[in-house]
């Protein structure tokens, strides 16, 4: 059991959250695979934008004018950031995991004792960095992909289009929530391991698996789950009947998985040894 009562670090001064975040940044950058994971997130999400766009584009002369009418050139650029999300919810495990791989545990919570200012500046921490990357990679693998169908003299879109600003603004503003599960995750479990699969397992399981189940499940349940309503805060314009919520609750379920999350971590952090 360990004990929290300890507001103040060595020397009787208590470190503000400003230190325990530099400290926090310090570690990640000390980490090469941090680097790896932010820079490969990024090229990866381009090139499979960019990649899935020219085999649309190379089978563009061949659709029907119903097909061509249907098509949607907002969704297929994203789908790279799903390879992009992948990387950073890595990242963002390794930001928890670390403490007790690595042994750095004992020594962060002796100078700061204050363990939910350590969690908050990891949640901090991870979501200004995953964003950023979020951002890069999603506005690039956007504008290749728009590059792409123009070369084959597909519909595009633009960024002054309204659709677009909305979607890729949307999508780059939830870049860090699975990463920030994956963080919660690490810090409950404790290994990087069961901390990703956990996470890719509530990203990809509704997909792969909810279509196999009564429409009423996928209605009720499946809709409720971190991923779909992540998409339908996304792409509300798809109105996907069996799955889609209302913008709104989508968004209160998003920010009610996210709390739990990071209640759980909090309570395991305050709980538990080192």
């Amino acid at each position: 059991m360990t004990s929290t009562s300890g507001a103040l670090g060595p020397g009787g001064v208590r470190p503000p959250l400003s230190a325990t975040l530099g400290a926090e940044w310090m570690k990640l950058r000390a980490m090469r695979s941090s680097w790896v994971l932010a820079t490969v997130g990024v090229v990866l999400g381009v090139a499979v934008s960019s990649l899935l766009a020219g085999a649309v584009g190379a089978t563009w002369d061949g659709w029907s004018a119903a097909d061509r009418a249907d098509f949607d050139p907002l969704v297929s650029p994203l789908i790279g950031s799903i390879f992009t999300g992948v990387l950073v919810i890595a990242l963002g495990v390794k930001v928890g995991a670390s403490e007790y791989s690595g042994g750095l545990a004992r020594l962060t919570f002796v100078v700061t004792p204050r363990r939910g200012r350590v969690l908050a500046a990891k949640c901090l921490l991870v979501t200004l960095v995953t964003w950023v990357i979020g951002v890069v990679a999603t506005v690039a693998s956007f504008a290749a992909a728009q590059l792409v169908f123009g070369a084959f003299g597909m519909t595009t879109a633009s960024f002054g289009d309204a659709d677009t600003l909305r979607v890729v603004g949307v999508s780059t503003l939830l870049t860090p929530l699975f990463p920030l599960l994956g963080l919660t995750l690490a810090l409950l479990v404790r290994t990087a391991a069961g901390a990703i699969s956990a996470v890719l397992a509530l990203l990809f399981a509704p997909a792969v698996f909810g279509g196999l189940l009564p429409p009423w499940w996928q209605r009720h349940v499946i809709a409720y789950l971190p991923s779909p309503a992540s998409d339908s805060v996304t792409f509300p314009h798809l109105d996907d009947a069996t799955t889609q919520l209302p913008v709104g609750l989508a968004a209160a379920v998003l920010a009610g998985w996210l709390t739990l999350f990071i209640a759980a971590a909090y309570g395991a952090l305050t709980s538990r040894d080192a």
